[in-house]
């Protein structure tokens, strides 16, 4: 069996906490909305074959689930 190096002597670097609470935001509805409308109608953000034209003609009503806004971040 091999052994795995180990990261004891490594120094990391970290983020601020200023930076944490910036990259933990919750997206805006209109980050989320933009970042839509620059993506071409035919592009697929998953594999479930919803296109955004599909997302575009119901964000009316898709702008509600966090599924769709995590996809699109």
């Amino acid at each position: 069996m091999e052994k795995r190096p180990k990261l004891d002597a490594m120094e990391f670097k970290m983020i601020s906490q200023e930076d944490n609470y910036f990259f933990l935001a919750k997206f805006e509805e209109e980050e989320v909305r933009e970042a839509v409308w620059d993506c071409g109608n035919l592009k697929s953000p998953g594999p479930d074959g919803y296109n955004f034209k599909f997302i575009k003609v119901f964000w009316y009503l898709l702008k509600y689930d966090d599924e769709v806004s995590s996809r699109v971040s």
